[in-house]
């Protein structure tokens, strides 16, 4: 299941893994127009090219070969979680998106077939999503724990000092003292 993939779709649509860095291009370029959202081209190229262990025959692209456009993509994105002494392997399924024009014509859907055969051909403990809440229920995914709303702050939305004013916020790992500040913080943002 690992080998390259190279399936006609129809109307022009080939699904395939992904060849070269240019394909990569191509998808960030597709995920910033399908969601509108400048900040996903760098998120889906940082994705793509910087996670670690991912490979370009999990990175699977619906090709418009008449348009000679990425229509749609999803990977698997290889993971490790630990339970405390327990390693668990997890492929989670990632930088899913269609363009607006390809929508609803069962492009995710040819892919997700693929995307779950390579989850089953290796050995995973478990299989995680995350993403528009239940809609991978038609692929018979259902979440194990709520995916809770989360709160996304882009590093451009952070303004520069001004001159000669000092550094006033740290960034650090939150510790075992913290955890009351935090719940509370959580509590107020539900």
């Amino acid at each position: 299941m690992d080998n390259k993939l190279h399936a006609d779709l129809g109307d022009g649509l080939i699904m395939r893994t992904v060849t070269s860095e240019k394909d990569i291009t191509r998808i960030a370029e597709a995920h910033e127009q399908a969601f509108g959202e400048k900040e996903l081209y760098v998120i889906t190229m940082d994705c793509l090219t910087k996670y670690p262990g991912i490979r370009w025959e999990d990175i699977l692209l619906v090709e418009d070969t008449v348009k000679g456009q990425v229509a749609s993509s999803i990977c698997l994105l290889p993971a490790q979680w630990a339970y405390e002494d327990v390693i668990l392997e997890v492929g989670e399924l990632g930088v899913v998106g269609t363009r607006k024009e390809y929508q609803h014509r069962g492009l995710v859907r040819a892919q997700m077939e693929v995307f779950d055969a390579k989850l089953r051909s290796r050995p995973y403990d478990l299989g995680v999503i995350q993403g528009i809440p239940y809609f991978y229920r038609q692929f018979g995914y259902e979440y194990a724990l709520p995916l809770h709303p989360t709160h996304k702050l882009v590093l451009s939305q952070i303004p520069d000092l001004k001159e000669g004013q000092a550094e006033t916020l740290a960034v650090r790992p939150l510790g075992p003292e913290d955890i009351p500040q935090a719940l509370t913080w959580s509590q107020t943002a539900a």
